[in-house]
């Protein structure tokens, strides 16, 4: 787990992970970071969080231990922590989420954790101001929780507490309002279930009122449990939940997903990443309204991995390019109106390409792709801007990567990218002109 905090009180970012230990890794600034202060924390933590738990303007950091059923609290001074009591919790936490849940009486932060096991509640705690909390509340979503997030759900200006929970297998979105005084609604289900062998989803307003509904693809034959494709609706209101929208069998597993109009007629349609008798990348285009036709498949000479939609030859068309286990294969879009794709172009062929984000790496306004590969290592394809792309630049990182995100780290507006792998994080600023 990972945290992104000014946790020295310096105005930059810092880096602060868990790992059995809690490691700060401080930013210099210009795209630096130096191995800050090692933490103990607990009985074998596991997850954090940061936020201002002692009202002194810098983040301090919450930290779950799993064997020793607690939450820790570590106070930032400027570069050291102090450690506040732990919190004792009556279940083993799992996840954590912090956030002002009785915002009407004070604006202190608060806790909310994920027990890990199965059946527990999720509870809550309210903080006292100096890093320590008292007792809160609990609910009860059934089976096993997933993950959390305190949010403003609903609109009304309070954190919620948002979850995921795991039963038989299925998955559901568990939402609990919070009423500002520290009581909370009932415990609500989005009344979606997902199969528990989830490959891809993705937030997109399917149904055009302004809200983020949910699409959901899973692959999984476990109980006589087929292939597929779910959207569940935003009810736009102030419950915050979803309710049923579409859902649809494929005949191929998904790997991956992305939306977009592919054949210009203002309406959402899908492309997925499948993999059954052939590899292949399979369009469901919209026919109106949450509506959809039939699938349309184009081959692909390797597995999928991952696919993302862009415009990589500059007709303001999104084309589609996907990681596979032979490289980087690009579709482009004929743009005929129909959304018919163009035969796999092949980049990096034989390289067991994983993540993949088309981004624009050297500024020159066309879009190119970053991806990781192999033992360790990161390459991009420069777009050349008419939907081909220069050989690929290769950067070893030097040890297994395990994740892969992009954005301005160090803030010249150029791409960064930085590195989660088992022993920390790393950072890769771009030097392009």
């Amino acid at each position: 787990f990972v945290a992104i905090a000014d946790v020295t009180g310096d105005g930059k970012p810092d880096i602060a992970a868990v790992s059995g230990i809690v490691a700060v890794i401080a930013n210099q600034g210009k795209g630096t970071f130096m191995p800050g202060p090692t933490l103990a924390a607990g009985d074998a933590p596991w997850a954090l969080a940061a936020a201002d738990l002692d009202g002194d303007k810098v983040q301090d950091l919450a930290v779950v231990n799993q064997l020793g059923g607690t939450v820790t609290v570590l106070l930032a001074r400027g570069g050291s922590f102090a450690a506040a009591a732990a919190t004792s919790t009556p279940e083993v936490p799992g996840f954590i989420a912090l956030g002002q849940l009785n915002g009407l009486v004070d604006k202190k932060i608060d806790l909310a954790y994920t027990p890990n096991g199965w059946g527990a509640p999720l509870r809550w705690a309210f903080g006292r101001g100096d890093g320590t909390f008292a007792a809160g509340g609990a609910a009860s979503p059934g089976g096993q929780s997933r993950g959390m997030l305190a949010v403003d759900a609903n609109g009304d200006g309070q954190t919620d507490v948002l979850g995921v929970g795991n039963g038989n297998c299925g998955e559901q979105l568990h939402l609990i309002l919070s009423n500002g005084d520290g009581s909370m609604k009932p415990h609500l289900s989005s009344g979606i279930s997902f199969d528990c062998s989830h490959i891809t989803s993705l937030p997109f307003d399917f149904d055009g009122d302004g809200k983020l509904d949910a699409l959901r693809a899973t692959s999984s034959n476990f109980g006589g449990k087929p292939h597929t494709v779910q959207i569940a609706l935003n009810k736009g209101d102030a419950s915050g939940t979803f309710k049923p929208g579409l859902g649809f069998g494929m005949i191929d597993p998904p790997s991956g997903s992305t939306v977009a109009d592919f054949n210009g007629d203002q309406l959402p349609d899908l492309a997925f990443a499948t993999q059954g008798a052939a590899s292949s990348v399979t369009m469901i285009f919209a026919a109106g309204k949450l509506m959809y036709g039939a699938p349309k498949t184009t081959p692909l000479a390797a597995a999928p991995r991952r696919i993302v939609a862009a415009d990589l030859d500059g007709d303001k068309v999104p084309d589609l390019a996907v990681s596979t286990a032979g490289g980087v294969s690009v579709l482009l879009n004929t743009a005929d109106g129909k959304g018919t794709l163009a035969a796999a172009q092949v980049y990096e062929a034989g390289a067991d390409c994983v993540q993949l984000v088309a981004t624009d790496v050297n500024g020159d306004q066309v879009q190119d792709l970053l991806f990781r590969a192999g033992a360790g290592q990161v390459k991009v394809l420069v777009g050349k801007g008419n939907g081909t792309f220069l050989a690929a630049r290769t950067f070893n990182a030097g040890f297994q990567i395990i994740d892969l995100v992009t954005g301005d780290i160090n803030g010249d507006t150029k791409v960064d990218v930085a590195l989660g792998y088992s022993g920390g994080i790393a950072v890769l600023i771009n030097t392009s002109p």
